[in-house]
């Protein structure tokens, strides 16, 4: 394990010294997970249906599928991937007696052999499954629905929406990347639905994903809502995934808007920005070569060929509300000191000719600057370190470059860089 050189050292240690020492920059992971192609030919499925009889009969076949919200038709055995289930939801309590209304609901539920999948949990009226990557959440009367008393199906999903995808200032939550959202809209009677898109990294299998969940909210009867989320994982999908989508739409009567070829041309399009310098914190278009060396929720760093201790080099960008606690952001007006307390703390004495600056309104907020320069067994590196606020959220930016490194040798001064970042920049969410 070598020692850090400057260019990590102040890419990460500045960061309240999260990461002094560490075994070397997190490659790059580009591996992009397949996705499922929709399986063709034999086998695909049991017979819905019989081929036999006339037409007369197969109408009536088809005249007996079991649709959502409907009377029940008894037991049916034209789905593959779903099982019936009898849910009972507790209502209200009745006035007269006291005792808890309760009321049935059958639900088609998404189910095979090796599927996740709960009934009721801890709260009545509820259902969640998973299986061949598709996420199932399914509930009666959930509070956040019903709470909102006296608004439209469409106000109610909006704000179930919402809740889920932003921030309570209004900004994208940070791990809703390329986040697109329809319009809400009718799905089948008394119902509505809209289908949200989005991107992001997991840690774990260290590949891209991209998802698309439909919510769907509908009315059964005056007092009994039913909410319903289910999420389609594009790089968790099974060649039985289209198969289980199309019993979903048709029970559920609602258009999941899983489309395999835009997945693709989606995932390509999240992968190729990310590369360039697309974070869940930022996105700026870096010269070509700048590649993402180590990047969490909290923390990015970007350097040439993605190895600021080989190019000599780097730039970091950090949600620092995400990394310290809210009660030890300092106030707005102790920045100045607040930026020395995290050069202080993280190299001590090792920094020379510290100076602070106001820069006024940069994509970061109100943002201070701090210069300095750090000696190491390969040099002196100049460093420049920004801590910017916007909202009732504080970034830090942190740039260094060795003395000895020409200026124009990734095509651009580092400092160049960042304060083209700095000014063309923008804020995931906003």
């Amino acid at each position: 394990m070598k020692k850090k050189t400057v260019g990590l050292r102040i890419g990460i240690s500045l960061f309240l010294c999260m990461l002094l020492v560490g075994c070397g920059p997190m490659e790059q992971v580009r591996n992009v997970a397949h996705t499922a192609a929709e399986k063709e030919g034999e086998d695909k499925k049991t017979e819905k249906a019989s081929e036999a009889g006339d037409g007369e009969a197969e109408d009536a076949q088809d005249s007996q599928v079991p649709v959502f919200g409907m009377e029940d038709i008894g037991d049916y055995d034209g789905f593959q991937y779903m099982q019936k289930e009898v849910l009972t939801a507790h209502i209200e309590e009745d006035k007269r007696n006291g005792r808890i209304r309760r009321k049935t609901v059958t639900l088609y539920i998404p189910y095979w052999d090796e599927s996740w999948f709960v009934m009721n949990g801890e709260l009545p009226g509820t259902a969640w499954a998973s299986v061949f990557g598709v996420t199932f959440d399914f509930s009666i009367n959930p509070y956040g629905i019903m709470e909102q008393e006296g608004a439209s199906l469409e106000e109610m999903l909006q704000k179930h929406m919402d809740g889920i995808y932003y921030e309570d200032e209004g900004a994208v939550r940070g791990e809703y990347g390329d986040l697109e959202i329809a319009d809400i809209r009718a799905s089948g009677e008394n119902a509505v639905a809209a289908t949200a898109k989005y991107c992001f990294y997991d840690d774990l299998e260290e590949e891209y994903h991209v998802c698309y969940r439909t919510s769907y909210l509908k009315e059964l009867e005056p007092d009994m809502l039913a909410l319903l989320d289910v999420t389609v994982d594009g790089q968790e999908s099974t060649p039985e995934t289209p198969e289980l989508i199309e019993e979903l739409e048709a029970f559920y009567e609602i258009d999941l808007g899983w489309d395999t070829e835009e997945m693709k041309e989606r995932l390509d399009r999240y992968i190729e920005k990310s590369e360039a310098g697309f974070s869940s914190i930022i996105e700026f278009d870096f010269p070509e070569g700048w590649e993402i060396e180590f990047e969490d929720d909290e923390v990015v760093i970007y350097a040439p060929g993605g190895n600021s201790d080989g190019a000599g080099c780097g730039i970091a960008v950090g949600d620092l509300s995400a990394i310290v606690l809210e009660e030890e952001l300092p106030d707005g007006g102790d920045d100045e000191e607040y930026l020395k307390m995290i050069i202080s703390g993280g190299l001590g004495e090792e920094a020379d000719d510290v100076s602070i600056r106001s820069c006024g309104e940069t994509c970061i907020g109100e943002t201070m600057e701090a210069q300095f320069s750090v000696a190491d067994g390969n040099g002196t590196a100049d460093c420049r370190l920004y801590l910017g606020r916007k909202g009732d959220r504080a970034y830090v930016i942190a740039a260094m470059q060795y003395q000895w490194l020409e200026m124009d040798t990734f095509g651009m001064d580092t400092f160049q860089l960042v304060e083209e970042l700095l000014e063309n920049g923008r804020i995931m969410g906003e």
